[in-house]
Protein backbone atom coordinates (compact mmCIF):
# COMPACT_ATOMS: atom_id res chain seq x y z
CA UNK A 1 0.00 0.00 0.00
CA UNK A 2 1.32 3.41 -0.93
CA UNK A 3 0.15 6.89 -0.02
CA UNK A 4 -0.04 9.04 -3.15
CA UNK A 5 0.18 12.81 -3.41
CA UNK A 6 -0.78 14.92 -6.40
CA UNK A 7 -0.50 18.68 -6.77
CA UNK A 8 -3.29 20.60 -8.45
CA UNK A 9 -4.31 24.19 -9.04
CA UNK A 10 -6.90 25.28 -6.44
CA UNK A 11 -7.97 28.42 -8.28
CA UNK A 12 -5.54 30.70 -6.52
CA UNK A 13 -2.54 28.49 -5.72
CA UNK A 14 -1.08 25.03 -6.19
CA UNK A 15 -2.06 22.66 -3.37
CA UNK A 16 -1.32 19.05 -2.41
CA UNK A 17 -4.00 16.35 -2.51
CA UNK A 18 -3.45 13.09 -0.60
CA UNK A 19 -4.85 9.58 -1.15
CA UNK A 20 -4.50 6.52 1.14
CA UNK A 21 -5.20 3.16 -0.51
CA UNK A 22 -5.70 1.19 2.75
CA UNK A 23 -8.55 3.45 3.88
CA UNK A 24 -9.68 4.54 0.39
CA UNK A 25 -9.83 8.07 1.79
CA UNK A 26 -8.34 11.33 0.58
CA UNK A 27 -7.83 14.98 1.44
CA UNK A 28 -8.26 17.71 -1.13
CA UNK A 29 -6.48 21.02 -0.86
CA UNK A 30 -7.26 21.83 -4.47
CA UNK A 31 -10.99 21.22 -4.20
CA UNK A 32 -10.87 18.41 -6.77
CA UNK A 33 -12.42 14.98 -6.14
CA UNK A 34 -9.52 12.67 -5.30
CA UNK A 35 -9.59 8.92 -6.02
CA UNK A 36 -7.02 6.16 -6.52
CA UNK A 37 -6.89 7.00 -10.23
CA UNK A 38 -4.15 9.37 -11.41
CA UNK A 39 -5.07 11.43 -14.45
CA UNK A 40 -3.01 11.08 -17.66
CA UNK A 41 0.07 13.32 -17.67
CA UNK A 42 -0.47 14.07 -13.93
CA UNK A 43 2.71 14.07 -11.86
CA UNK A 44 2.48 12.35 -8.48
CA UNK A 45 4.61 11.63 -5.41
CA UNK A 46 5.10 8.42 -3.42
CA UNK A 47 7.22 7.83 -0.31
CA UNK A 48 9.53 4.93 0.52
CA UNK A 49 8.71 2.86 3.58
CA UNK A 50 9.83 4.17 6.95
CA UNK A 51 13.45 3.28 7.61
CA UNK A 52 14.38 2.95 3.93
CA UNK A 53 16.44 5.47 1.99
CA UNK A 54 15.71 4.08 -1.49
CA UNK A 55 12.84 2.30 -3.16
CA UNK A 56 11.20 1.52 -6.48
CA UNK A 57 7.73 1.52 -7.97
CA UNK A 58 6.63 -0.56 -10.94
CA UNK A 59 3.75 0.45 -13.20
CA UNK A 60 2.37 -1.98 -15.76
CA UNK A 61 -0.08 -1.62 -18.63
CA UNK A 62 -2.60 -3.59 -16.55
CA UNK A 63 -2.76 -0.66 -14.15
CA UNK A 64 -4.16 1.60 -16.83
CA UNK A 65 -7.89 2.22 -16.73
CA UNK A 66 -9.99 3.57 -19.56
CA UNK A 67 -13.55 2.89 -18.37
CA UNK A 68 -16.02 5.64 -17.54
CA UNK A 69 -15.86 6.04 -13.75
CA UNK A 70 -18.12 9.09 -13.57
CA UNK A 71 -21.44 8.26 -11.90
CA UNK A 72 -23.05 11.19 -13.68
CA UNK A 73 -22.58 9.55 -17.08
CA UNK A 74 -22.17 5.86 -16.27
CA UNK A 75 -25.73 4.96 -15.30
CA UNK A 76 -24.92 1.27 -14.80
CA UNK A 77 -22.39 1.97 -12.07
CA UNK A 78 -23.76 2.24 -8.52
CA UNK A 79 -21.71 3.71 -5.69
CA UNK A 80 -20.52 1.36 -2.98
CA UNK A 81 -22.18 1.73 0.40
CA UNK A 82 -19.73 3.50 2.70
CA UNK A 83 -19.57 2.11 6.25
CA UNK A 84 -16.23 3.45 7.44
CA UNK A 85 -16.39 6.12 10.14
CA UNK A 86 -14.82 9.27 8.70
CA UNK A 87 -14.24 12.70 10.20
CA UNK A 88 -13.08 15.37 7.74
CA UNK A 89 -11.79 18.63 9.19
CA UNK A 90 -11.31 21.76 7.10
CA UNK A 91 -9.43 24.98 7.78
CA UNK A 92 -9.97 28.09 5.64
CA UNK A 93 -8.88 31.70 5.49
CA UNK A 94 -11.80 32.56 3.21
CA UNK A 95 -9.72 32.11 0.06
CA UNK A 96 -7.73 28.88 0.45
CA UNK A 97 -8.47 25.77 2.47
CA UNK A 98 -6.84 22.57 3.66
CA UNK A 99 -8.14 19.27 5.02
CA UNK A 100 -7.28 16.58 7.54
CA UNK A 101 -9.07 13.23 7.67
CA UNK A 102 -9.48 10.85 10.61
CA UNK A 103 -10.86 7.44 9.62
CA UNK A 104 -11.48 4.37 11.77
CA UNK A 105 -10.62 0.87 10.59
CA UNK A 106 -10.38 -2.31 12.67
CA UNK A 107 -7.12 -3.24 10.88
CA UNK A 108 -5.41 0.05 11.68
CA UNK A 109 -3.28 0.72 14.74
CA UNK A 110 -3.15 4.00 16.60
CA UNK A 111 0.55 4.28 15.78
CA UNK A 112 1.98 5.31 12.41
CA UNK A 113 1.36 2.55 9.82
CA UNK A 114 0.07 2.01 6.26
CA UNK A 115 -3.29 3.46 7.26
CA UNK A 116 -1.67 6.88 7.73
CA UNK A 117 -0.53 9.32 5.05
CA UNK A 118 2.14 11.90 5.98
CA UNK A 119 1.38 15.57 5.55
CA UNK A 120 2.95 17.24 2.49
CA UNK A 121 3.25 20.96 3.16
CA UNK A 122 2.40 23.46 0.44
CA UNK A 123 5.08 25.94 1.61
CA UNK A 124 2.74 28.78 0.68
CA UNK A 125 2.00 31.47 3.27
CA UNK A 126 -1.41 32.07 1.66
CA UNK A 127 -2.60 28.50 2.36
CA UNK A 128 -3.37 27.60 5.99
CA UNK A 129 -2.80 23.93 6.85
CA UNK A 130 -4.04 21.42 9.42
CA UNK A 131 -2.99 17.87 10.28
CA UNK A 132 -3.20 15.34 13.09
CA UNK A 133 -0.47 13.19 14.64
CA UNK A 134 0.15 9.45 14.30
CA UNK A 135 2.75 8.99 17.00
CA UNK A 136 5.13 11.85 16.22
CA UNK A 137 4.39 11.87 12.46
CA UNK A 138 2.35 14.73 11.00
CA UNK A 139 -0.36 13.11 8.86
CA UNK A 140 -3.01 14.38 6.45
CA UNK A 141 -4.93 11.09 6.76
CA UNK A 142 -4.97 9.38 10.15
CA UNK A 143 -6.19 5.78 10.35
CA UNK A 144 -7.20 4.80 13.89
CA UNK A 145 -8.50 1.51 15.24
CA UNK A 146 -11.78 2.60 16.85
CA UNK A 147 -13.65 5.56 18.29
CA UNK A 148 -12.93 5.98 22.00
CA UNK A 149 -15.06 8.35 24.04
CA UNK A 150 -12.83 10.98 25.62
CA UNK A 151 -10.04 10.38 23.10
CA UNK A 152 -8.14 13.62 22.44
CA UNK A 153 -6.35 14.16 19.13
CA UNK A 154 -3.90 17.06 18.79
CA UNK A 155 -4.77 19.12 15.71
CA UNK A 156 -1.78 20.80 14.11
CA UNK A 157 -2.21 24.23 12.53
CA UNK A 158 0.16 26.22 10.32
CA UNK A 159 -0.15 29.66 8.78
CA UNK A 160 2.49 31.86 7.24
CA UNK A 161 0.54 35.08 7.73
CA UNK A 162 -1.79 36.82 10.16
CA UNK A 163 -5.45 36.35 9.28
CA UNK A 164 -8.88 35.24 10.44
CA UNK A 165 -9.54 31.51 10.00
CA UNK A 166 -12.29 28.95 10.46
CA UNK A 167 -12.11 25.28 11.38
CA UNK A 168 -15.11 23.01 10.88
CA UNK A 169 -16.10 19.37 10.43
CA UNK A 170 -17.00 19.32 6.74
CA UNK A 171 -17.86 15.59 6.84
CA UNK A 172 -18.82 13.21 9.62
CA UNK A 173 -20.02 9.84 8.37
CA UNK A 174 -21.28 6.62 10.01
CA UNK A 175 -20.78 7.62 13.64
CA UNK A 176 -23.34 6.75 16.29
CA UNK A 177 -25.84 9.56 16.72
CA UNK A 178 -24.65 9.88 20.32
CA UNK A 179 -21.09 10.74 19.23
CA UNK A 180 -20.08 14.39 19.39
CA UNK A 181 -16.89 15.99 18.09
CA UNK A 182 -15.63 18.91 20.16
CA UNK A 183 -12.93 21.36 19.04
CA UNK A 184 -10.76 22.69 21.87
CA UNK A 185 -8.81 25.95 21.61
CA UNK A 186 -6.21 25.56 24.36
CA UNK A 187 -4.96 29.12 23.89
CA UNK A 188 -8.33 30.75 24.57
CA UNK A 189 -9.57 27.91 26.82
CA UNK A 190 -12.75 27.44 24.77
CA UNK A 191 -14.65 24.39 23.49
CA UNK A 192 -17.15 24.13 20.66
CA UNK A 193 -19.31 21.23 19.51
CA UNK A 194 -18.63 21.11 15.75
CA UNK A 195 -20.58 17.91 15.06
CA UNK A 196 -23.27 19.70 13.02
CA UNK A 197 -20.80 21.59 10.82
CA UNK A 198 -20.63 24.72 13.00
CA UNK A 199 -17.43 26.62 12.14
CA UNK A 200 -15.04 27.90 14.80
CA UNK A 201 -13.67 31.34 13.92
CA UNK A 202 -10.35 32.56 15.30
CA UNK A 203 -7.43 34.83 14.52
CA UNK A 204 -3.75 33.92 14.43
CA UNK A 205 -0.41 35.46 13.62
CA UNK A 206 2.06 33.40 11.58
CA UNK A 207 2.36 30.17 13.54
CA UNK A 208 3.17 26.47 13.45
CA UNK A 209 1.64 24.62 16.38
CA UNK A 210 0.23 21.27 17.38
CA UNK A 211 -0.60 22.39 20.91
CA UNK A 212 -3.22 25.13 20.39
CA UNK A 213 -6.02 22.95 18.99
CA UNK A 214 -7.30 19.46 19.63
CA UNK A 215 -10.44 17.48 18.92
CA UNK A 216 -12.12 15.13 21.36
CA UNK A 217 -14.86 12.56 20.87
CA UNK A 218 -17.66 12.76 23.44
CA UNK A 219 -21.05 11.19 23.93
CA UNK A 220 -24.09 13.47 23.86
CA UNK A 221 -24.49 13.08 27.62
CA UNK A 222 -20.87 14.15 28.23
CA UNK A 223 -21.14 17.02 25.76
CA UNK A 224 -24.03 18.68 27.58
CA UNK A 225 -21.55 20.71 29.58
CA UNK A 226 -20.99 22.69 26.40
CA UNK A 227 -24.65 23.63 26.45
CA UNK A 228 -24.84 25.27 29.87
CA UNK A 229 -27.45 27.76 28.67
CA UNK A 230 -30.01 25.23 27.51
CA UNK A 231 -32.92 26.67 25.61
CA UNK A 232 -36.57 26.58 26.77
CA UNK A 233 -37.90 24.42 23.95
CA UNK A 234 -40.35 21.61 23.30
CA UNK A 235 -39.41 19.26 20.42
CA UNK A 236 -41.92 16.58 19.43
CA UNK A 237 -43.73 14.75 16.60
CA UNK A 238 -47.03 16.46 15.82
CA UNK A 239 -50.32 14.81 14.85
CA UNK A 240 -49.26 14.81 11.19
CA UNK A 241 -46.04 12.95 11.97
CA UNK A 242 -43.82 16.01 11.44
CA UNK A 243 -41.07 17.16 13.79
CA UNK A 244 -42.11 20.37 15.54
CA UNK A 245 -40.03 22.81 17.59
CA UNK A 246 -41.87 25.17 19.93
CA UNK A 247 -39.84 27.70 21.90
CA UNK A 248 -40.03 31.03 23.66
CA UNK A 249 -38.51 32.98 20.79
CA UNK A 250 -36.58 36.17 21.42
CA UNK A 251 -37.56 38.82 18.90
CA UNK A 252 -35.00 39.00 16.10
CA UNK A 253 -33.06 35.99 17.33
CA UNK A 254 -33.64 33.04 15.05
CA UNK A 255 -31.62 29.83 15.19
CA UNK A 256 -30.86 26.69 13.22
CA UNK A 257 -32.47 23.26 13.52
CA UNK A 258 -30.46 20.17 12.61
CA UNK A 259 -31.97 16.69 12.37
CA UNK A 260 -29.71 13.62 12.32
CA UNK A 261 -30.71 9.99 11.94
CA UNK A 262 -29.60 7.15 14.20
CA UNK A 263 -26.26 6.71 12.42
CA UNK A 264 -25.38 10.39 12.62
CA UNK A 265 -26.22 11.42 9.06
CA UNK A 266 -27.64 14.93 8.77
CA UNK A 267 -31.05 14.82 7.05
CA UNK A 268 -32.33 18.35 7.75
CA UNK A 269 -30.62 21.69 8.42
CA UNK A 270 -33.02 24.64 8.40
CA UNK A 271 -33.51 28.02 10.11
CA UNK A 272 -36.21 28.47 12.74
CA UNK A 273 -39.38 30.38 11.96
CA UNK A 274 -40.31 32.29 15.09
CA UNK A 275 -41.78 30.55 18.12
CA UNK A 276 -42.89 27.46 16.18
CA UNK A 277 -40.96 25.60 13.49
CA UNK A 278 -42.34 22.57 11.67
CA UNK A 279 -39.98 20.36 9.66
CA UNK A 280 -42.10 19.88 6.56
CA UNK A 281 -40.33 16.72 5.45
CA UNK A 282 -41.60 13.17 5.59
CA UNK A 283 -39.04 10.97 7.38
CA UNK A 284 -38.85 7.19 7.41
CA UNK A 285 -39.62 5.39 10.66
CA UNK A 286 -36.78 5.49 13.16
CA UNK A 287 -35.00 7.46 15.87
CA UNK A 288 -33.88 11.04 15.13
CA UNK A 289 -31.88 13.56 17.12
CA UNK A 290 -33.05 17.16 16.77
CA UNK A 291 -30.69 20.00 17.76
CA UNK A 292 -31.75 23.62 18.16
CA UNK A 293 -28.86 26.12 18.04
CA UNK A 294 -29.57 29.75 18.94
CA UNK A 295 -26.55 32.07 19.26
CA UNK A 296 -24.32 29.15 20.26
CA UNK A 297 -26.75 27.76 22.86
CA UNK A 298 -27.90 24.25 21.97
CA UNK A 299 -30.49 21.72 23.02
CA UNK A 300 -30.75 18.21 21.58
CA UNK A 301 -33.85 16.02 21.88
CA UNK A 302 -34.61 12.50 20.64
CA UNK A 303 -37.73 12.08 18.50
CA UNK A 304 -39.16 8.75 17.36
CA UNK A 305 -40.96 8.66 14.01
CA UNK A 306 -43.23 5.66 13.41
Amino acid sequence: ALPIWTRSYSGSAMAFDTYNSELNESTSGSGATITRYVAPMQAFWVKVATGNTTGSITLTNAMRYAADLTLGTNKLKAPAVATQQVLRLQVSNGTNKDEAVVAFNANASNDFDNYDSPKMTNNNVAIPEIYTLAGTEKVAINGLNSVVTGQVLPLGFTTGESNTFTIKASEMQNFDADTKVVLIDNLLNTELDITDGTAYTFTSDAATTNSRFSVVFKSASLATGLESNKLPVNIFRNANGLITINRNATVGQEGMVTVCNAVGQKVVNTPTTGSSTVINKSLTSGVYFVTLNVAGNKTTKKVIIN
